[in-house]
């Protein structure tokens, strides 16, 4: 069984190093915005998503959605942030756990049997 890991967070601030270095992806750090897949190096079972925002709101592209998809797709989400910013919510945080946590809400309503996304909360950087 094929298992989809996905990471979430803000632009620049480690998604696709972190994918990189735990499952030796090659996903580019400086990629244009949209949904990047690819297969864990380390792993024939791991298929790697990594959503990359648009800067620009009025677009397809933004957290919401991504992490709607996300959401829908994964089963495993990590959610990425640095360890300065995460105490602080910023629009795009926001957005993305709304987006996320109501999809989950939204899929165990529908019941089903639809096996919902682990969500781990990955905080990194150096400390002081």
């Amino acid at each position: 069984q094929l298992a989809i890991v996905a990471a979430l967070g803000p632009r620049r601030v480690g998604k696709s190093a972190l994918l990189n270095q735990v499952f030796g992806a090659k996903f580019d750090d400086e990629a244009e915005a949209g949904v990047w897949i690819s297969p864990a190096s380390n792993s024939k079972d791991i298929l790697l998503v990594n959503p990359l925002p648009a800067d620009v709101p009025d677009t397809d592209l933004t957290h919401k959605k991504l992490a709607t998809l996300c959401a829908s797709l994964a089963d495993i989400i990590v959610l990425n942030a640095w360890h300065t910013g995460s105490g602080r919510p910023t629009a795009a945080t926001v957005d993305t756990l709304s987006a996320l946590f109501g999809e989950q809400l939204r899929q165990a309503s529908d019941g089903g049997g639809v096996q919902r996304s682990l969500v781990l909360y990955a905080v990194h950087g150096a400390g002081a």
